[in-house]
C-alpha cells in the first residue's frame, strides 16, 4: 500500500508557491536564486535583474507581482 503522507507531498508540491531573491543572472534563460531554504538556479521568465523579488512555482521563477500577498524573506 503506498503511504498517504508521500502521496500528499507529491501533490502539493506542484502547487506549492515559494518567494526568492535574484543573487545572480547565470544566463539568458536562469538565475541564482536565494530561498529561504537556500540558493539554487532555476529557469525564469520575463526579464529580471539583480535583487528582484521573485515567486517560484513549479520549478520556475516569476518576477513577483505587487498584488500577491506571499510572504517575502530577504537573504
Amino acid at each position: 500500500m503506498a503511504n498517504p503522507v508521500l502521496e500528499l507531498r507529491h501533490l502539493l508540491s506542484s502547487t506549492r508557491t515559494e518567494t526568492g531573491k535574484v543573487l545572480e543572472l547565470t544566463s539568458k534563460t536562469t538565475a541564482l536564486i536565494a530561498t529561504s531554504s537556500g540558493s539554487r538556479e532555476l529557469p525564469y521568465e520575463g526579464t529580471l535583474a539583480i535583487g528582484d523579488i521573485v515567486m517560484i512555482k513549479n520549478g520556475r521563477a516569476a518576477k513577483r507581482r505587487m498584488s500577491e500577498t506571499a510572504p517575502v524573506y530577504f537573504v
